[in-house]
């Protein structure tokens, strides 16, 4: 009980047994805490720099912080880890089965994998969704504002709604477009070979080009035809009130009928005229040199001029001379261009029903008896002996007669040029009397030939035309007039 020897304190310090806190010193051997500080030993500290206390290495084990991986311990408790193998701290892992290092929850958060939903955390990054609430990992939301779940950007993709275009993706089906390319959502185009972005169809529709009939639509717009009909585009028609198909303006042109003039076109063929100018289908004119309007032939007939023998024509007014024949412009005998006869000799030379075209008002028969021959000034031949006399009409020469070829019948004889020519009259009257058993032969103006040959005759009586024809006769016969003898032709 006394402090002798080489004593700190009483029976402690020296070569006695270390002294308690509070005891005296000389060195820190001298104090179980091995701290002497001004001649009094220390309380053992986690951090004065000395192996004391319950610490299993210097200031860390026991009641102080755990140990360091690779310091000294003698259970779990003494290390940092947690795990204490063979008197040893291991270093954490993130597959040891404990809570150590920085994780946040059992083998997860901090710098190992982010923690399941309901695991602890102390920032998104510790959660494999990413959110952290109140210290807890939440569930994956398509709305949280994070790339979790199985999103392959922030809230889109995967299971969530399709990504737009240039962000992130691992299938086609992560885009809005449907095209993922280097893992980056692209923009639809019209030849991605993917209905995406505006289409109706596969590459067609919306803002590409419109789809083939039979494709989807919702407007006509989304059609080539511009034709949407119940969700379907149809087929380009030359009725559908829309230009489309080969048309050149609404209707018209290409396959269709021609464009009105002002309508669009593109060759002659669009146009209704055959005439396309500056893009533009041209009103028809008589001068075109296309055959359009009314015109019969090639800028001729119609309202434009007569057309030249040989062409086409519908009525006698096509035709410049005035004489249309099975459709095609004929000339007649240009009474014009040779001299009037002034006296004609008809000699009955075996026949009769001579045509006469009379000069002057008086009453006349046709009918030339047996050795009879009258006499008819200022008349002209038949246009017919054309066909016999070729130079009749042209060239006739002084004092000949003229005869028909056909049997040779009777004759004319041309007496030299008329003064005047003589004023052509319509028959206006008609007289029921013969002479003897003969009958006048003419040719009407109208519908040739009359009833029976052209013959002046009805229910069996015959008619001497010498004045004019009455509204009777008219019932009977239509109008005759006295310049269309010359042109009559015999049956």
């Amino acid at each position: 009980g006394t402090r002798n020897g080489d004593e700190a304190d009483i029976d402690c310090g020296g070569e006695c047994s270390p002294c308690a806190q509070g005891g005296g010193c000389s060195a820190a051997s001298d104090c179980a805490s091995a701290v002497c500080t001004n001649g009094q030993c220390a309380a053992a500290q986690c951090d004065d720099g000395v192996l004391n206390g319950d610490e299993t290495s210097l200031d860390c084990g026991g009641s102080c912080d755990g140990c360091a991986g690779g310091q000294d311990c003698s259970q779990a408790g003494d290390c940092l880890s947690r795990i204490c193998t063979d008197g040893v701290c291991q270093e954490p892992l993130c597959t040891d089965g404990v809570q150590n290092g920085d994780e946040t929850a059992l083998d997860c958060g901090g710098s190992c994998i982010g923690c399941d939903d309901g695991g602890g955390c102390s920032e998104g990054a510790d959660c494999q969704s990413g959110v952290c609430t109140n210290g807890i990992c939440q569930e994956p939301l398509c709305s949280d504002g994070v790339v979790n779940g199985d999103e392959t950007d922030i809230d889109c993709g995967g299971s969530c709604a399709a990504c737009a275009d240039s962000l992130g993706c691992e299938l086609a089906q992560d885009c809005a477009s449907q095209v993922c390319t280097n893992s980056i959502c692209a923009a639809p185009v019209c030849d991605d070979t993917i209905q995406n972005g505006s289409e109706t169809g596969v590459d067609c529709g919306g803002l590409c080009t419109g789809c083939d009939s039979g494709g989807a639509c919702v407007l006509g717009g989304d059609c080539l035809s511009g034709v949407c009909l119940n969700g379907v585009c149809q087929e380009a028609r030359c009725t559908d009130r829309v230009q489309n198909g080969d048309e050149t303006a609404v209707d018209c042109g290409g396959t269709c009928t021609g464009c009105e003039a002002g309508g669009g076109c593109l060759i002659a063929g669009d146009c209704l005229s055959g005439v396309c100018a500056d893009a533009m289908c041209q009103v028809p004119a008589c001068g075109d040199t296309v055959r359009n309007g009314n015109e019969t032939d090639v800028d001729c007939g119609g309202n434009c001029d007569g057309c030249d023998d040989g062409l086409a024509c519908g009525v006698d007014g096509d035709c410049s001379s005035g004489q249309c024949s099975n459709n095609v412009c004929v000339s007649g005998p240009d009474y014009e261009a040779f001299g009037q006869w002034t006296t004609v000799v008809a000699g009955n030379l075996g026949g009769s029903n001579v045509p006469i075209d009379w000069a002057d008002g008086l009453g006349r028969t046709g009918w030339i008896g047996q050795g009879r021959q009258l006499d008819i000034r200022c008349g002209r031949p038949p246009s017919y002996w054309e066909q016999d006399n070729p130079n009749i009409l042209t060239n006739p020469v002084l004092n000949r007669v003229y005869y028909r070829a056909n049997s040779r019948t009777w004759g004319m004889r041309y007496l030299g040029p008329c003064a005047g020519e003589p004023q052509r009259r319509s028959i206006t009257h008609v007289s029921r009397r013969c002479v003897g058993n003969g009958y006048l032969r003419v040719r009407h103006t109208s519908s040739f030939p009359l009833v029976d040959g052209s013959r002046l005759t009805h229910e069996g009586i015959c008619y001497e035309i010498y004045g004019f024809v009455s509204d009777d006769f008219a019932q009977h016969f239509p109008v005759v007039t006295i310049e269309d003898v010359n042109r009559f032709t015999p049956p």
